[in-house]
């Protein structure tokens, strides 16, 4: 079985020839792991045999997208979540929701949203 059709007969409880595996490494960790195996960092994952290949979604790019050189560097995204450079990972410093309540949840403006899909998530609510 390759990859793709071993992780997908294991989601549909189907047999395998074996369990299918996903790692996921720190970057650092990639760049010496690509050294040692004379490899480029790009196919560290599969050489070690990971089957699972991993889509980021949501605010992701803020937390590892953007690269400051020295730890305490900061950034606001678009969604006014502020991170900072701690090791070798951006990490949340503070979220404009973090001490709110539903009231000023739903009055915050979140990007890319309309006023309709804000009214359903009312009602939705209810």
């Amino acid at each position: 079985m390759n990859s793709k059709s071993r992780v997908h007969a294991a989601l549909r409880r189907e047999p395998v020839d074996r369990v299918p595996i996903w790692m996921w490494f720190p970057p650092d960790t990639t760049r010496g792991l690509s050294k040692v195996l004379d490899i480029p960092a790009a196919r560290v994952a599969g050489v070690m045999g990971d089957d699972v290949r991993q889509a980021w979604v949501g605010n992701n790019y803020a937390m590892e997208g953007i690269v400051h050189e020295r730890d305490g560097e900061t950034h606001t995204d678009f969604w006014g979540v502020e991170w900072v450079k701690d090791g070798p990972f951006n990490q949340i410093r503070f979220s404009p929701l973090q001490e709110a309540d539903e009231d000023e949840i739903f009055r915050y403006t979140y990007p890319f949203l309309t006023s309709g899909l804000i009214s359903f998530c009312r009602i939705w609510s209810q």
